[in-house]
């Protein structure tokens, strides 16, 4: 994985995306290094260095035994991107993730669709909005806008 950071970060080497996941996925085939099957999870997530391919990021993203990168792993699993849709499973995820702009389009997802919870439309566009510039949640936002009497609603 040492080698595809190297690649990833482009200093020491010119950068190479599909180079440096070509490394991640060889080291997290030996399945025991965490940090390699997140960084390929990430990679098939973003679509850095390949296609995306949900089903291969939750691949990798399963392998991994910390935490980080909970945040999109529970978007895959919330909206069945990649893997059978668990909504429960997605929300387990999520709201242990950190405060991350995946984090926060998953849980405004989760409360403005309904996903897995009661619908909250008003804080699923609270937390759509703390995403920031993250295309998907500036998307979504695009559904939703507040009646006369402030109320939020889908268009």
């Amino acid at each position: 994985h040492i080698v595809g950071d190297i690649y990833w970060d482009g200093k020491a080497v010119e950068r190479n995306l599909s180079y440096a996941l070509e490394c991640f996925e060889k080291t997290a085939s030996y399945g025991n290094d965490p940090y390699a099957c997140r960084q390929a999870g990430d990679m098939y997530f973003r679509g850095l260095g390949a296609a995306r391919d949900y089903a291969r990021a939750v691949q990798y993203l399963e392998k991994k035994d910390e935490p980080y990168a909970d945040d999109m792993l529970g978007i895959c699993y919330l909206l069945g991107y990649g893997c059978e849709q668990n909504m429960a499973r997605g929300r387990i995820l999520l709201e242990r993730s950190g405060n991350t702009k995946y984090k926060n389009y998953g849980l405004g997802m989760m409360y403005a669709e309904g996903l897995g919870v009661r619908e909250d439309i008003g804080k699923g566009v609270e937390y759509l909005k703390a995403a920031g510039e993250y295309e998907p949640a500036k998307e979504a936002l695009k559904n939703y806008k507040k009646s006369l009497f402030g109320v939020w609603r889908r268009r």
